[in-house]
Formats: structure tokens, sequence, C-alpha cells
């Protein structure tokens, strides 16, 4: 019953709001139709239907994230990412899913600022511009294989990484990691 009703509202809500998606060969419909089970409480979570609406341009409303006709391709490569339109607002919740190679990481790197899109009309982040190799604070990626991203020979120094090039005094190095150890139950 449960995937029954997203596979339905996931079919009204990308006929709404993402119909312009495609990721490579492969289309936001093509991937986000998938059978899946999920519980009340998670749905009432992901699938609130006020979020349901048609895409704005945006600049016409305040964005945590806006993104209008993104492109990205790597070196000597077709486009990875085309024509990109999303909006996200404060507090909303999203979920991207799709199969290996539809382009989910690479959207995620260009978000980031890690990746410089081959063009882009609008590309904000809490309304400011995302610009390539610039430090975005408010962003945290994690990589779905963790060998992608300990590199530490202890949790402490992979932890402490951030803080450190961050350029923060040692005392509030060690405040944060304590912290962030604490608060995920990794002490």
């Amino acid at each position: 019953m449960a995937a029954e009703f997203i596979l339905a509202y996931t079919e009204r809500y990308q006929a709404k709001r993402l119909h312009s998606w495609p990721f490579g060969h492969a289309t936001r419909t093509d991937f986000i139709l998938q059978t899946f089970t999920v519980t009340q409480q998670q749905q009432e979570f992901f699938y609130r239907e006020d979020y349901i609406e048609p895409y704005q341009s945006p600049t016409s409303l305040h964005y945590a994230l806006a993104i209008d006709s993104l492109y990205f391709s790597y070196p000597d490569q077709p486009d990875s990412l085309r024509n990109i339109n999303l909006t996200i607002k404060p507090g909303e919740r999203v979920g991207l899913i799709g199969p290996n190679g539809a382009g989910k990481t690479t959207l995620f790197l260009t978000i980031c600022g890690i990746l410089k899109p081959t063009r882009a009309r609008v590309m904000l982040l809490f309304g400011k511009p995302v610009v390539a190799g610039e430090f975005r604070p408010e962003i945290g990626l994690v990589f779905q294989n963790p060998d992608d991203q300990l590199f530490s020979p202890s949790v402490w120094d992979d932890v402490a990484f951030g803080p450190e090039n961050m350029g923060l005094p040692t005392v509030e190095v060690e405040q944060r990691v304590q912290e962030a150890l604490s608060l995920t139950g990794v002490e």
C-alpha cells in the first residue's frame, strides 16, 4: 500500500516539478519511480503536499538552494548534467535517487563548489552565488564508500581534519572534535 502511494505521488511530483531534469541518458522519471516500502511516518516526513508546486525562477523567491539551467561536463565528455533546474526551500527535505552514473555525485560536487559548471544561469546557496573552489561551511557531503573519505589513522584525526584546515586554534579544534564525537555517540 505504501509503495503504491509513493509511486502515484512521485508521478504527480515529477510531472509538476522535475519534468525538465535529465541526468545523462536517464531521465528523472526513469529512476525515481521505484517500488519501495516506507512507513506512514516516513511518507509524512518526505512527501508533504505543501512542497509540490510548479517550478519557479530562482530569482522570484528565497531558497536554500536555487539552480537554473545548470550544465556540467567532464573534459572531452558529453554533458553529465544537462539543463538542471532545482529549487529547495529552507527546511525542505529532498531525496535524490538514481542509478550509478546518473549524475548525483556530480551535481553535489557542483553545488559544493568543488566542480565548476560548464554553464548555469543561476546557482545560489542561501542567497550567495556558488563559486568553484570557494569553501562552503554550510554544506556537508558524505560519500557512499567510507574508503573514499576516511583517510587518517584514527576517527579523531578524520574529524579534526576539517577544523584544522579551516585554521582554527588547537583548543577550538579539540572542542569541536569532542562535541562532534559526543553528538554521534563515537567517544
